[in-house]
């Protein structure tokens, strides 16, 4: 996987293993955040606004499946940790 720490925000990079149906996703917000889902992948991708220190605004990025799932049910994953 690629490393992600120089490119723009809202790249994203993933590996599928097709044996197992896991997908390893790494994914640049502010810094590069990693997943690893058996249910959710990539696509489609969605608009997420997020907050650009250099712009002082919100700006749009895009966001894999996989982000904007673990952040609508983050409450339900977040005790079992």
């Amino acid at each position: 996987m690629a490393d992600l720490s120089k490119s723009s925000r809202g790249t994203c990079d993933y590996a599928y293993d097709s044996a197992s149906h896991i997908v390893l996703i790494r994914w640049m917000d502010s810094k590069p955040v990693s997943l690893v889902s058996n249910c959710n992948g990539v696509n489609p991708l969605s608009k997420a606004k997020h907050w650009s220190n250099a712009a002082k605004a919100k700006i749009e990025i895009d966001q894999p499946l996989v982000v904007s799932q673990y952040n609508k049910f983050i409450g339900g994953v977040d005790p079992l940790d």
